[in-house]
């Protein structure tokens, strides 16, 4: 048995603002049709869902591409990285909001990670081979804070940083 309420969480980044946050917003059709499917994946079972017939056909059809919006810094570091230096042509399945892009370059290169020519810093170089934020990648690199950037590192991701069963 699963219940289906019409809203979810989900993260939305702002160029304009550079921050990223978590916003209630209306689910999808594609995804309340998934999340009916959760109800019969293992036996028979039954989804409720939390709403009027009337909302679910007021739902949009189907959840926009995170990529639309995510900050764009790592994965255009990682691009630039593998080799990819023209990264404004580059096909996407779904284009990223262009506002998203230049916000990307302009934090790029005030973090100097990319020079203003588009081509990457050797702290861009070494940042990209880490999955992590920008911000955190650059301190990981710092020399002599390793273990306390990893610490903050953790805490931003929330997890659970101490484990109380664990013998120390």
């Amino acid at each position: 048995m699963t219940f289906c309420t019409d809203f979810a969480k989900v993260r939305i980044y702002n160029p304009s603002t550079t921050i990223a946050s978590l916003a209630m917003v209306p689910i999808s059709v594609a995804s309340a049709v998934q999340r009916a499917g959760r109800a019969g994946r293992t036996s028979s079972g039954i989804c409720y869902r939390l709403y009027l017939r009337s909302t679910f056909d007021t739902l949009p059809s189907t959840t926009p591409p995170e990529i639309t919006r995510t900050d764009l810094m790592m994965p255009i570091l990682q691009m630039k990285s593998l080799g990819i230096d023209d990264v404004m042509k580059f096909e996407w399945i779904t284009s990223p909001p262009t506002e998203s892009m230049l916000r990307a370059f302009e934090g790029l290169v005030a973090a100097e990670m990319m020079r203003d020519d588009g081509r990457l810093t050797s702290v861009g170089e070494r940042a990209a081979e880490f999955p992590l934020d920008v911000g955190f990648a650059r301190m990981v690199r710092a020399r002599g804070v390793l273990y306390e950037s990893l610490i903050v590192q953790h805490s931003y991701c929330g997890r659970e940083t101490f484990n109380a069963e664990r013998k120390y």
